[in-house]
């Protein structure tokens, strides 16, 4: 029930594609990288703030809008896992 708070309440003040994306993707990726459920919360955790900090770096540079370019940082980073994942199946 918080959370759904929460996201209504985020939608409304930074808008629907930053939050779906930001709920989705890092939490993706981590599920590719991580082993167990403790390491996918912290991983996940890392990711969203990596998207963040380097989203609004890229956009205060680059004069962009920030909400997709903190997307498509955290897209970036998922297509990077996939390739992790491309790896441990290559090698088994």
């Amino acid at each position: 029930i918080l959370l759904a708070a929460l996201i209504a309440i985020s939608i409304k003040m930074i808008g629907v594609l930053l939050i779906t994306g930001l709920l989705i993707i890092p939490t993706a990726m981590a599920r590719n990288l991580s082993n167990n459920p403790k390491q996918m919360v912290v991983l996940s955790i890392i990711g969203g703030l990596l998207s963040v900090f380097i989203g609004l770096y890229a956009s205060f540079e680059i004069n962009t809008a920030s909400g997709p370019s903190i997307v498509v940082v955290a897209l970036i980073l998922f297509i990077l896992s996939l390739m992790r994942i491309g790896k441990k199946n290559y090698e088994k």
